[in-house]
């Protein structure tokens, strides 16, 4: 399974609001350290709002702060949230003979059920203790 970019820059906009807890983050201070596009980046900002992630606050004092704690933010589940294809194969819409009694599809949905349940043993506190993660997200690009 091959994650989106679009999650791989969902994961990154967490990880750096989570390590800059002192301030209110911006999109542009993010863009520029991810080196990404703002334009971008808003997009991801407004749905980690709408999933209750991240709060955003408009105006002269405005920017984006965590909504939960970060040992309350379950990576598995911000990725089955934000991966619009998160099924390994998707075999209901294949026109294939062995359908009604595939043993490979039932293998392979156990399979998926073991990548989230691991990604769901890790969060993003656990994320951040990796000092050198915590250092290379503090440093300014």
């Amino acid at each position: 399974m091959k994650l989106s970019l679009y999650t791989d820059n969902t994961l990154k906009v967490l990880l750096y609001v989570a390590s800059h807890k002192e301030h209110r983050c911006t999109r542009l201070e993010i863009a520029e350290y991810f080196d990404l596009s703002v334009e971008h980046l808003r997009k991801v900002i407004h749905q980690l709002n709408l999933l209750g992630y991240l709060t955003t606050f408009s105006g002269r004092n405005g920017g984006i702060e965590l909504a939960k704690m970060t040992s309350e933010i379950c990576i598995g589940d911000v990725i089955s949230k934000t991966e619009k294809q998160i099924t390994m194969f998707d075999c209901e819409n294949q026109n294939c003979r062995l359908l009604p009694s595939c043993s490979l599809n039932h293998i392979l949905y156990k399979a998926q059920q073991s990548f989230f349940h691991e990604l769901n043993q890790h969060t993003l506190e656990d994320l951040l203790s990796d000092k050198k993660t915590f250092n290379l997200l503090r440093q300014i690009s």
